[in-house]
């Protein structure tokens, strides 16, 4: 098995804590947006029956351009929840878009794409459900390869030479 290096990026010694000031806004605030994209029901979804129209909350880094190639986070949330948990919407941002916000600003991480998902099926509180949401977190992937990633990366990543 061959050895292939993904990331430059490297583990720190230890954990810090998030700085109380990286909870507000920043001087350099990217943007969230929302992405529609059609997928299928998850537990079905071979057949392609019953077409879903779902959204992700995408997270563009300050200064977003469309002729620079970013690394894309995909953040899923666990039960009881759905595509806002992490970053909120677009007109109610929770603090954690402050923290990537501010986190970019200072060089803490690099700019990147956060894209959040919800794996809910045919109802926003399918996680609610423990069996149920085990089971569509068991079918997610089809949506995740097949449909989610392509709408993400066909829409905010560029094509480059």
């Amino acid at each position: 098995m061959s050895s292939t290096t993904i990331t430059n990026a490297t583990l720190p010694e230890e954990l810090a804590a998030i700085p109380q000031d990286y909870l507000s806004e920043s001087d350099q605030p990217g943007t969230l947006v929302e992405l529609e994209y059609d997928t299928y029901e998850s537990m079905t979804y071979s057949e392609k029956d019953l077409v879903i129209h779902k959204r992700a909350i995408v997270y563009l880094p300050y200064g977003y351009s469309e002729d620079i190639e970013y690394n894309v986070f995909y953040l899923m949330h666990g039960g009881w929840s759905d595509e806002t948990t992490y970053l909120g919407t677009p007109d109610y941002p929770s603090e954690f878009k402050n923290v990537l916000d501010n986190a970019m600003a200072d060089g803490k991480i690099l700019p990147m794409i956060v894209v959040c998902p919800t794996y809910n099926n045919e109802s926003n509180t399918d996680s609610s459900s423990y069996s149920l949401a085990l089971q569509l977190t068991d079918n997610y992937h089809n949506e995740l390869i097949n449909d989610l990633i392509p709408a993400a990366e066909g829409t905010y990543i560029p094509v480059l030479p």
